[in-house]
């Protein structure tokens, strides 16, 4: 039926490549509908259909003098930066305020974006395509603590950093190249 509609430009590869996906999300609907597929078992399923578009996901580049602070995510011993996919109606400010209270219990002043990475360029192993956003931001206080999805949050020297995730080890050295002339502030809700 999307087929049928018309509405998709085939000679384009991305609206060709959006009617594609739409049309398997028809399908998978349509398992649901007739009762021959459960989507709250189904991860790949549930997955395919929430995500029609890129995702955005917001990084915090944190610093405190020297220090940067990074997370520990449950399930790795690797570290990051705190972060997270935004949520609908949230600003890039917001978003980026929101990760890092939930993921290292502090509360941030954002400043701007230091990076923007297309995981299509980046060998990241998510399965989807997301768009990272790194903004910069400072603690307005207190001790870093872990949260619901993080086992560790601390502050670390930047001459002496943990072993980071792949991605994170570009996004982090491209955003502190950045940190000193951040996009401006007014376009991201700080």
């Amino acid at each position: 039926m999307i087929n049928e509609l018309n509405v998709f430009d085939r000679t384009n590869p991305y609206s060709a490549s959006r009617a594609n996906r739409l049309a398997v999300i028809a399908q998978e609907m349509n398992g649901v509908l007739e009762g021959s597929r459960d989507l709250r078992n189904d991860a790949r399923a549930t997955s395919v259909l929430q995500h029609l578009s890129p995702l955005v996901s917001v990084d915090c580049l944190v610093l405190r003098g020297e220090q940067v602070l990074l997370v520990q995510k449950k399930g790795t011993d690797r570290w990051v930066m705190p972060g997270g996919l935004m949520e609908m109606g949230e600003s890039l400010a917001a978003a980026g305020r929101r990760e890092v209270a939930e993921e290292a219990g502090l509360d941030v002043v954002v400043h701007g974006i230091v990076g923007m990475f297309d995981s299509t360029l980046l060998e990241t192993g998510e399965g989807v395509h997301i768009l990272d956003v790194t903004l910069s931001a400072t603690a307005a206080g207190g001790t870093p603590s872990p949260g619901e999805e993080t086992q560790r949050a601390a502050w670390w020297r930047l001459d002496c950093l943990p072993v980071l995730e792949p991605p994170h080890e570009q996004r982090l050295r491209t955003s502190l190249d950045n940190r000193e002339s951040p996009l401006l502030t007014p376009w991201i809700g700080a």
